[in-house]
């Protein structure tokens, strides 16, 4: 079957493939390609911690800002983890330097210089009624106005002082991910240890650690894949050798508001999971997600998907570029490419209803990106060497995204 559309003809066999909008240090205020944590606060503005400082990229205005140890009071430029609390401080864990909370009133910094912190190493924030839950490389810590509880082996029941993750289900009860220490769940004043000799837990060691709708824990592991404790009590498996799971090796976890889980993986790219045995990946082989090892996974308020790289800085899901059925594009009448048909040569016209900078993406036919860049006016000219065939352009800014197709004759 042939579909035409405003002219061009399209296959409609043509293949699928999702795109994701990359953000990186060369085309954007990114601060390092690698991205090591994600959060948004509650204005909405996502926060991404990098190996080399700290960006916040507000989605309103398409604007950056950069804070590192030489522009503000981190101790640290190593950012591994991030959490707003319900006052709309940002909690800021760094390998070397402990914690620095970010609020409008100013910027406080906890060290084990100045502070109980037993580790300024801290992997992980979770916040509780009046205090804040923290997982470090030294033990886990619970801050309440001045006062710190700290929990580590030999004083307490914990197996291990690495502490990755921390949730607290309805019930008060805290599910805390370690390394090589197992699964530890704080009810009160008891501590259970769930690992492999005691339990049926995939991995001693839970990278990530969250609960659905229900209530169930799930937690991503880095070398027994994606495991799951019900509220039967059941452990539930997920690997490569009992599911369509690409790989064992993951990194982080985040469940959505229809209850699907997603999770980064080492070496395979994103994976989604929706129930049953079967996932669905997508790598660049199927989208232009063209960074493997995916380090974390959030939602912004509108609900789209954002993840961190461990190489190739910050990307945004958006939908398909090129649909089964063919071209999916956007009927507006003010966004337009004169002449079109084309030689490469063309004028981009956008009426109002658009602030600027916008990004610009083009993509060919089967799903690679030819150019990406920023549009500054609401004229822009374009001279593109390559090829006579159909290419989409997609425009992004704020909250708005518009596509575009054009055909690029041999005249």
């Amino acid at each position: 079957m042939v579909i035409l559309l405003a002219g061009f003809c399209i296959s409609a066999n043509a293949q699928s493939k999702t795109w994701f909008q990359n953000f990186n240090d060369s085309n954007s205020g990114l601060s390092f390609n690698e991205v090591n944590c994600l959060a948004v606060d509650s204005t909405g503005e996502l926060w991404i911690g990098t190996e080399w400082g700290l960006s916040v990229f507000d989605l309103e205005d398409s604007t950056w800002t950069t804070y590192n140890d030489s522009n503000s009071p981190l101790t640290s430029n190593k950012i591994k983890s991030l959490y707003c609390d319900q006052h709309n401080r940002m909690w800021i864990g760094t390998l070397t330097g402990g914690i620095t909370i970010y609020a409008d009133t100013g910027w406080a910094v906890f060290t084990t210089f100045n502070s109980p912190l037993p580790s300024d190493f801290v992997r992980s924030f979770h916040e509780e009624s009046l205090g804040m839950w923290v997982g470090t490389s030294g033990g886990l810590v619970y801050i309440e106005d001045k006062t710190w509880l700290i929990f580590q082996m030999f004083s307490s029941p914990i197996t291990s002082n690495n502490i990755t993750s921390i949730e607290v289900d309805t019930g008060g009860v805290k599910w805390i991910g370690t390394i090589n220490g197992g699964l530890v769940k704080l009810e009160g004043t008891t501590f259970t240890i769930y690992n492999i000799a005691s339990s049926n837990i995939n991995d001693n060691t839970q990278l990530s650690v969250l609960l659905d709708e229900s209530q169930n824990v799930w937690y991503a592991t880095p070398a027994g894949g994606l495991g799951a404790f019900d509220q039967n009590q059941t452990w539930l498996t997920w690997g490569t050798f009992n599911s369509s799971i690409p790989t064992n090796s993951l990194t982080s976890l985040m469940i959505d508001s229809n209850n699907h889980k997603w999770t980064g993986t080492t070496s395979e790219g994103l994976v989604k999971f929706e129930g049953g045995s079967t996932f669905e990946v997508y790598d660049s082989t199927n989208s232009t997600l063209n960074d493997p090892h995916i380090t974390s996974i959030i939602t912004d308020l509108d609900g789209r998907l954002w993840l961190g790289s461990a190489t190739h800085g910050l990307y945004r899901m958006t939908d398909s570029l090129i649909l089964p059925q063919g071209i999916k594009e956007e009927a507006l009448m003010d966004v337009s490419i004169l002449p079109n048909p084309n030689n490469g040569i063309f004028e981009l016209q956008i009426d109002k209803g658009y602030s600027f900078p916008l990004a610009y993406t083009i993509i060919d036919a089967r799903g690679s990106m030819v150019q990406e860049g920023k549009i500054l006016n609401r004229n822009e000219n374009f001279l593109l060497n390559t090829s006579p065939g159909l290419y989409f352009i997609q425009l992004t800014g704020a909250k708005r995204m518009v596509s575009k197709l054009f055909l690029i004759s041999d005249n």
